[in-house]
């Protein structure tokens, strides 16, 4: 079964807190297909983006609010409590949801940071070392042009460091 993002995938994936059997027959699709695909479309690590995901739950939470507001006008005053309070529970468990995944976001972006940190330190650390051990290496005070070469070759050997990281 190949991966294919359609739109009875996502109305698929809408549906999919129901059993496969009320799914068939909103859809009337097999009950095992409906299933199935779900179970693929779910274990999909490329399904949705994070974004993506950060997205539907939005939508979902928009979606929630709506129905909820219909459903609180259509209830009296004594039931009005019981319905806000569900409506409240739900939307703060999509908020929680959503807090979980910008976590998890910010803790991936921390450690690129801190990966990009290493590799530019690494690649100064690179050109320094090399313009240090050329003024090592001069006798006396060099020449603005040799001072520029020195600077211009540790450059080009920090550069090349950073193409290795890009080029694995």
């Amino acid at each position: 079964m190949d991966l294919e993002k359609s739109s009875l995938d996502e109305k698929l994936l809408s549906l999919a807190r129901k059993s496969p059997v009320e799914i068939a027959e909103l859809t009337g699709l097999e009950p095992q297909y409906v299933s199935e695909r779900i179970a693929y479309l779910l274990d999909s690590k490329d399904w949705l983006t994070d974004r993506q995901e950060e997205r539907l739950l939005l939508i979902e939470a928009g979606s929630l609010k709506d129905k909820a507001f219909g459903m609180l006008e259509a209830v009296g005053p004594q039931e009005f409590a019981g319905v806000a309070n569900v409506v409240l529970k739900s939307l703060r468990l999509v908020s929680e949801r959503l807090d979980a995944r910008r976590k998890l976001v910010d803790d991936d972006i921390h450690k690129i940071t801190g990966a990009h940190a290493k590799m530019f330190a690494e690649a100064f650390d690179t050109a320094l070392r090399y313009i240090v051990q050329g003024f090592k290496a001069f006798d006396g005070v060099p020449s603005e042009d040799e001072i520029d070469q020195l600077v211009e070759a540790g450059l080009k050997k920090a550069e090349n460091v950073l193409n290795e990281y890009i080029f694995e």
